[in-house]
């Protein structure tokens, strides 16, 4: 009975450690899918005004279960190197919490637009769609010689699923999580 009480705790904190990081891990995971997929749907928006919209909406799209939507803490657009660096550098449009962006998402049978309100807003564009650059040959009116390569960043506010945060001394926060994903624009030729 005392091998049984001193083991217990110890057990139980291992198997609530090892549930809660498959949650963590998952979540991770569903991050880094969402911001490859949206930086694949920017690479291939180019220039387009809907470009952002069309990001957000997939960055959202993919954060299914047990994700949640509340606890993205901000989505970067930026204009990235070749390896995919550069998501605090001058080219950057932000998008964080605590507001909304309302997105038109396509139309129903009648001819009327069907939008969507998701849980962030701009609060800074120093890369809107009109500054990409998509054709091949280069954007002289945009200093570049090249195509640009997109990248999109997501920050995602973990939240504890388990009570392990109260039973280990140190984790009184959750991670933020943060991922990012680059892709070169799809040439325009």
């Amino acid at each position: 009975m005392v091998e049984f009480a001193l083991v217990l705790p110890l057990f139980l904190i291992l198997l609530i450690g090892v549930m809660e990081f498959g949650f963590m891990f998952n979540a991770l995971n569903s991050v880094n899918y969402a911001t490859r997929d949206a930086a694949l749907i920017a690479a291939e928006a180019g220039n387009n005004s809907a470009a952002n919209c069309a990001i957000i909406k997939q960055v959202f799209a993919d954060l299914g279960a047990p994700t949640n939507w509340s606890q993205v803490t901000g989505i970067r657009i930026y204009l990235a190197d070749v390896n995919g660096n550069g998501a605090n550098g001058s080219r950057v449009d932000v998008f964080t919490s605590g507001s909304t962006t309302t997105c038109v998402t396509g139309q129903d049978s009648l001819g009327h637009d069907i939008t969507t309100v998701y849980p962030v807003s701009a609060s800074s564009s120093t890369y809107p769609p009109s500054q990409r650059c998509n054709i091949l040959a280069g954007c002289p009116s945009l200093n570049r010689t090249g195509i640009d390569t997109i990248g999109v960043a997501v920050s995602y506010q973990y939240a504890w699923h388990t009570p392990l945060g109260n039973l280990v001394s140190g984790l009184t926060s959750a991670p933020l999580l943060t991922k990012s994903n680059a892709f070169r624009m799809e040439p325009v030729l």
